[in-house]
């Protein structure tokens, strides 16, 4: 095989002088060479001859002299480019300084200062070659030169012109633009629609790798490292580096936002960013940021689980609350029970970790803690935290009980005690979903506390402060009663809520200018509404959503408002889904929660509801990255249920059944007998058509669900249909699996139970139309979807990439209807 670099000496023997191979990449060989003209060293690049054969030369050259057209000490100035002998080349300045990338594999982690010096010298390269419009696609630390104390960006332009020059489809070639490791979501979905945010995008992978000693997503091959990009929240830097300063830490997030709408707008906001971040702390103001934390912790007793209800702007100042999860006592005296114990304690330890609203000491910070029972003031002063989470296991009889104490470290008082039962039998190997039980039940309990805490903040009247507080003990009622399992009648919770708004509209009075009240008001209203059904329902939304507009007239710029009205506004949308300003109620919605979140970011409910909306839209994808970011967000999971439910469904259209089934298995775990996540496992049997069919498992959930959620709780939660679909889920898993006896029998049954009622019956549409699918009626299912569709329109989407709808979107010849 002929040697490739006697090919390029050969071809540019009349300007260069071919050196040594100084490297390969993903497009081109690198040589070091002499410029015979200028007597200087150089580096010339050389792409693949297979590459260069797909491209086109003239378009190719056209890129590359725009970008040699850039001048910026931040930037390596292209020299020359051509093509000789069928190789496409082009030729820079030869640095003897080493790539980012030697620096990172010499040092992993390097110092906070040189990091956000690098980052900010690439800011401004950015800055500029995007006012000149090149965008550069493929920043990543092989691209990135070390000049003395500077980095320079090489390579500026060749992405771009690669991808214009190609004569195929990218995905066609074989060739990606961009390196999948630092690659923008955008670019990993092979969008059109690239620009310097992507870059920004790009530029805060190389940042975090730099902070972090590895990059923000890796996986086994480019496809999973690509979706990861566009689905996986953002690891918390801070677990791995907590010396980087908060605001550091808000740049970085801000950059990896999935949405280019979520980032900074260009580079030189960036810029300003960085510049921001990278500034000396002064240090009265760092002492009494920490001082103002302990007053609070004081004064509330709980104060460091407020910082994550505090605005964005003060909680950066703040120093993350610290947890510190004790070894669990083994109680029992049955030496058997040691790893149990232990088990449990590392789990939870592991569970509460990933929380991004608090630090969790690590497992071998507590281990000479372990048997030993150290006073408190010393338990802090050694592990500086401010809440301690102890527990115990104890067998009673068969049975193993295992319970958890929430203590304030720093006053040295009971928070709160929760505890659980399992058969001793099946204690060995349940460690962690008895971690994971706890530490939903231990953030669900951190949450009330939280909220209860929380609500007469920003008001300097005192009266409607304990108004406001008050108002929230009721609200917070009001919610156990709604999420509880074995509750039927929700009249003791809509009292509980009516009093709570009289409440607030006395805070109202007490102080006319504290929009929180208002804003607190239509969340109560809203939640009333959800108690109801019918016109009582659409009622008490319709009031819940004037009281919104008037919190955003009155401030709009308040992003609580915001969410509170595209909120509302959503919810509207899922209850008239006839209605004909439908879409624009929609648009309208959508406007809110982007705007909401533009001004905090940490907003949970607004990303839970925007993700149920891109959902309903059609925009699956984005969907779910608007979830994911509610579940990072979601500290205390007081939107878990909204979010999980999105999720699965998320993944069951995307076909992605072992995920919906974790959603679905993370439900349980967070609401133990809840219908929904029993529901979610026979909707997962009927979408999952790989798994062999199983009636006896379908109808057996069907006796569980009656049971746990009887009809009469259903439809005094405007569900009645849920009874109706279970049963004819069930049916089409029996006609999958060969019993259409059953299944017919079924359909005849609910016919006859939603004759009197449209919305049931239209609601029967759709899920026959499947079920007639699979008994092979195709032109029945059709003309079922068609009566659906015309009743609800904002269906279309939906039902026009719905996975059990496949079959009629490719009709065959034979299919006379």
């Amino acid at each position: 095989m002929p040697d490739p670099s006697a090919r390029v000496e050969l071809a540019l023997a009349d300007r260069y002088r071919i050196g040594r191979e100084l490297g390969r990449g993903g497009t081109a060989t690198v040589y070091l060479a002499h410029d015979l003209r200028h007597n200087r060293p150089v580096a010339i690049k050389v792409l693949y001859p297979e590459l260069a054969a797909s491209l086109g030369t003239e378009r190719f050259l056209r890129e590359i002299a725009i970008a040699a057209g850039l001048s910026h000490p931040h930037i390596l100035p292209l020299y020359d480019s051509g093509e000789a002998d069928g190789l496409l080349y082009y030729v820079m300045p030869y640095l003897e300084g080493e790539s980012l990338r030697h620096r990172l594999r010499r040092e992993v982690q390097m110092p906070v200062e040189d990091a956000v010096r690098i980052a900010r010298e690439l800011a401004e390269a950015l800055a500029y070659a995007h006012r000149h419009g090149v965008v550069h696609r493929d920043i990543k630390p092989e691209n990135i030169l070390l000049d003395g104390e500077h980095a320079v960006v090489a390579d500026f332009g060749v992405a771009r012109a690669i991808e214009t020059a190609s004569t195929d489809r990218l995905t066609e070639t074989g060739l990606a633009v961009g390196t999948v490791t630092y690659m923008s979501p955008e670019q990993a979905t092979g969008t059109a629609r690239v620009d310097g945010r992507s870059d920004i995008y790009s530029l805060g992978c190389v940042l975090y790798e730099m902070l972090a000693g590895e990059p923000p997503f890796t996986g086994g091959t480019p496809q999973a490292v690509a979706a990861k990009h566009m689905q996986t929240v953002v690891p918390d830097l801070r677990v791995v580096r907590p010396s980087v300063d908060p605001r550091l830490h808000k740049v970085v997030r801000t950059t990896l936002a999935k949405v280019p709408a979520d980032r900074y707008a260009s580079a030189d906001h960036l810029l300003a960013a960085l510049a921001s971040a990278g500034q000396a702390r002064d240090p009265f103001r760092i002492r009494s940021a920490v001082l103002g934390a302990l007053a609070a912790v004081l004064a509330l007793a709980i104060g460091a689980w407020m910082l994550r209800a505090r605005p964005a702007a003060a909680r950066a100042e703040l120093e993350t609350p610290r947890i510190a999860v004790l070894y669990f006592d083994n109680q029992s005296g049955d030496s058997d029970l040691d790893q149990v114990a232990d088990g449990v304690t590392e789990e939870l330890i592991y569970e509460l970790s990933g929380v991004s609203a608090f630090r969790v000491v690590s497992r071998n910070g507590v281990a000479p803690f372990r048997g030993r029972r150290v006073p408190l003031d010393s338990l802090v002063a050694r592990l500086r935290v401010n809440t301690v989470v102890d527990g115990s296991v104890q067998r009673w009889g068969d049975r193993l009980r295992v319970r958890v104490q929430l203590v304030d470290a720093l006053s040295d008082t009971y928070l709160d005690s929760l505890s659980t039962e399992l058969p001793a039998a099946e204690a060995s190997g349940s460690e962690r979903a008895l971690a994971q039980q706890m530490a939903a039940r231990i953030r669900r309990d951190m949450g009330r506390q939280v909220r209860l805490l929380s609500a007469g903040v920003g008001t300097g009247s005192s009266e409607a402060q304990e108004l406001a507080r008050r108002a929230q003990r009721e609200r917070e009622d009001a919610r156990a009663i709604a999420e509880s399992p074995d509750v039927e009648d929700f009249g003791t919770a809509r009292e509980a809520l009516r009093r709570a708004d009289s409440l607030l509209l006395l805070a109202q009075v007490a102080d006319p200018e504290w929009p929180d009240a208002r804003v607190a008001r239509g969340w109560v209203i809203g939640d009333y509404a959800m108690l109801e059904t019918g016109e009582a329902r659409l009622a008490a939304l319709r009031r819940a959503l004037a009281v919104a507009e008037d919190a955003v007239r009155r401030s709009s710029d308040d992003p609580r408002g915001l969410e509170l009205r595209g909120m509302l506004r959503l919810r509207l949308v899922n209850e008239l889904q006839a209605a004909p300003d439908e879409p624009d109620r929609i648009r309208r919605a959508e406007a809110d929660l982007r705007a909401a979140l533009a001004r905090d970011s940490t907003l949970t409910r607004a990303w839970a509801a925007l993700g149920d909306l891109l959902w309903t839209k059609g925009s699956t994808a984005e969907a779910v990255i608007a979830s994911r970011r509610a579940l990072e967000e979601d500290a205390y999971l007081s939107e878990a249920y909204l979010i999980y439910r999105d999720l699965f469904f998320s993944d069951l259209m995307l076909g992605n059944f072992a995920e919906a089934g974790e959603w679905c298995r993370r439900g349980r775990v967070v609401f133990p007998g809840h219908w929904r996540f029993v529901e979610c496992e026979l909707t997962l049997m009927r979408h999952d058509a790989e798994r062999p069919p199983d009636p006896d498992s379908a109808w057996k959930l069907v006796r569980t669900l009656e049971r746990i959620d009887p009809a009469e709780r259903a439809r005094a939660e405007g569900r009645a249909y849920h009874r109706i679909y279970r049963r004819v889920v069930a049916a089409t898993i029996s006609a999958r699996a060969g019993r259409p006896g059953i299944a017919r029998a079924e359909i005849a049954r609910a016919r006859r139970e939603t004759a009197s009622d449209t919305t049931l019956s239209m609601d029967l549409n759709y899920d026959e139309a499947y079920l007639r699918l699979v008994l092979g009626d195709r032109a029945g299912a059709r003309r079922l979807i068609a009566a659906y569709v015309r009743a609800r329109p904002l269906a279309r989407d939906y039902l026009a990439r719905d996975p059990l709808l496949r079959a009629l979107r490719s009709p065959e010849p034979s299919d006379s209807s």
